[in-house]
């Protein structure tokens, strides 16, 4: 019965280390820049960007300023 335990706990600690071991290149393969080789290997360029919209025009309105006169002006 003690040899049970004991190989059931061995295969226990082999399949936990497995387990760190494979979470550990993940964070590997997650975290490590690409080769440059890698980044050549793609089939098509990114695409361009979308353009921006222009920005909406401000339109200024300017009066200028009649000439004043001494007489009073009478519009028809």
């Amino acid at each position: 019965m003690q040899l049970l335990t004991l190989n059931s706990l061995l295969m226990f600690d082999l399949v936990f280390v497995f387990f760190l071991f494979l979470v550990g290149v993940s964070c590997l393969v997650h975290y490590l820049p690409s080769s440059p080789a890698g980044q050549q290997a793609s089939a098509s360029p990114p695409p361009p960007p979308a353009a921006a919209p222009p920005p909406p025009a401000r339109l200024r309105v300017v009066v200028a300023a009649a000439p004043r006169s001494s007489a009073p002006v009478h519009h028809v």
